[in-house]
Formats: structure tokens, C-alpha cells, sequence
């Protein structure tokens, strides 16, 4: 088998030994594995890699009575020649609900992400001769505060968040270029269940969100409203089991973020252990 092959194939394989050796037990701790193919990859108004297809793979482990949570993420290029744009990432998240039976409870949510490309793009040097180029690596930082029962909609609610991401990095691992900065997000969501479509689904759903977003300068970017969202989602629940599908629309207004408009979609699978 091709070395080109191997990053996507482990990874395969730790999913399905974690969904296969993780048990679910009357415990504090939670696990869940997820596994989605997206049409490509986009983060904060961010095209990685171009119009490449992913597989984006994650193991979660929830403990229950703090809140906290961690979590380890990947995203490869179906296009093994594109493997510069492998990313790992390490998370830390923390959620906390206060004033839960008023209807102007709250959800404080963050996290901390150590993300970095492992499989750096080979160059030449002045000599003529393949380098490999230092391993992209940066921090990330998320906070966050939503209002889940301030807006009653039929039997759900319109939920708004703000949401500010912000990321540490120095271009190249030098100090004198450092392009840290952050991104801020207003966001709506709104979720309603279904009638089951079968009788082995256990819950059935629909939801839409929507987002605009400004940038201040991460990544040396021009500071602005940057672009704004709509997802459309569907989900079902089958025992352990969640199957998820997302489509999603972003309209980009600043060039240094992105130059155009996309349009993407998500398939996922979710197991619960």
C-alpha cells in the first residue's frame, strides 16, 4: 500500500476500534466517534485546501458532571497529493447552562484548540534540493454565550448566540510575524422534530442557522464583515446511532478571506458508546 494512502487509513481504523472497544457504562464520562465526508473544507469563512473533498474523523469524551469535555479531531484530502492540508487538532471545551428554568437561561460555552498540519509541502531550497518547510501549528480559543429559550417558535425556540474565536499564531514560527486575531459570529439556530419516518428511528429532526461574521486581521486578513451563512440540516436518531446532513450557503464580502462564494455539503455518523 502507497505511503500517500496510510494518514486516511489509520484513521479508518482508530474509528472503528474506538466504536468497537468503548463501552458505554452508568458512569460520569461519555464517549461518542464521529465520521463525516464533507465536499470540502470550510472554517471560519475559510477555504482549506479548495474544492477537495474531506474525511474529517473525531473521538469525543464527555465528562458529564463538569461540563468539560476533550476531543480529538482530523481532516485529510480525499486527494492524497494534497496532504500538506492534513490537519490534527486537540480541543478542551467547557459548557455550563444557568438559569435553566427561566426563559432567559443561558449557555456559556468555550474551548481551547492546538491544531497543526503535520505533513508539511516539500520545497527547494537555493542549492536545488526538496526541504520540507516548518509544521503549521497555532492555537485557537473560543468563547461563547447563547439564549436557548428566549424566543418560543411553535414547539422549539430561536436561539441566538455570539460567539468569538481567536487565534494565537506566528506565521513561519517567527516572532517578528506574529498574525494572531479574532473572529467574531452572530448566530441564529432553530431546530424542530419530526415524526419519525420509520419505526426504528427514535427522534427525527430539521434545523436552520444563520451567521454573519466580521474578521479583525488573523492571518493577516483585512478587517471587515468578512462573509455570512445559511445551513440547512437534517438528522435521526437510530438507537446509538445519528445520521446527520448539512448543506450549507456562505456569501463572502472580503477577498482576503475568501474570494468567493460557497456552497458545501456534510454527511455524518455519529456513534454514541
Amino acid at each position: 500500500m502507497g505511503l500517500k494512502k496510510s494518514s486516511m487509513l489509520f484513521l479508518l481504523i482508530f474509528f472503528c476500534f474506538c466504536t468497537s472497544s468503548l463501552q458505554a457504562t452508568e458512569s460520569p464520562y461519555s464517549f461518542r466517534t464521529e465520521l463525516t465526508w464533507a465536499s470540502q473544507y470550510m472554517i471560519d469563512g475559510f477555504n482549506v485546501g479548495g474544492d477537495t473533498p474531506v474525511l474529517q474523523t473525531s473521538l469525543t469524551g464527555d465528562w458529564l458532571t463538569t461540563g468539560l469535555s476533550f476531543r480529538i479531531w482530523a481532516s485529510l484530502p480525499f486527494d492524497r497529493s494534497q496532504k500538506q492540508f492534513d490537519e490534527i487538532d486537540l480541543f478542551l471545551l467547557y459548557s455550563k447552562d444557568i438559569f435553566k428554568q427561566s426563559r432567559y437561561s443561558l449557555n456559556l460555552h468555550g474551548f481551547y484548540d492546538y491544531w497543526f498540519y503535520p505533513n508539511s509541502k516539500m520545497q527547494r531550497d537555493g542549492f536545488g534540493d526538496l526541504i520540507s518547510t516548518r509544521t503549521k501549528k497555532g492555537n485557537k480559543f473560543q468563547l461563547g454565550v447563547s439564549m436557548p429559550k428566549l424566543i418560543p417558535v411553535r414547539d422549539s425556540f430561536l436561539i441566538p448566540s455570539y460567539n468569538v474565536y481567536y487565534w494565537v499564531y506566528w506565521h513561519n514560527d517567527r516572532k517578528d510575524s506574529y498574525q494572531g486575531g479574532a473572529h467574531h459570529e452572530l448566530l441564529l439556530e432553530y431546530y424542530e422534530a419530526l415524526k419519525p419516518m420509520s419505526g426504528k428511528i427514535s427522534s427525527q429532526y430539521v434545523g436552520v442557522t444563520g451567521s454573519i461574521n466580521y474578521h479583525d486581521g488573523a492571518f493577516g486578513v483585512r478587517p471587515r464583515v468578512s462573509h455570512s451563512t445559511l445551513n440547512l440540516v437534517t438528522g435521526a436518531y437510530l438507537d446509538k446511532n445519528l445520521f446527520v446532513f448539512n448543506v450549507t450557503q456562505q456569501w463572502s464580502y472580503e477577498k482576503t478571506v475568501n474570494p468567493e462564494n460557497e456552497t458545501w455539503t456534510m454527511l455524518s455518523y455519529v456513534r454514541y458508546l
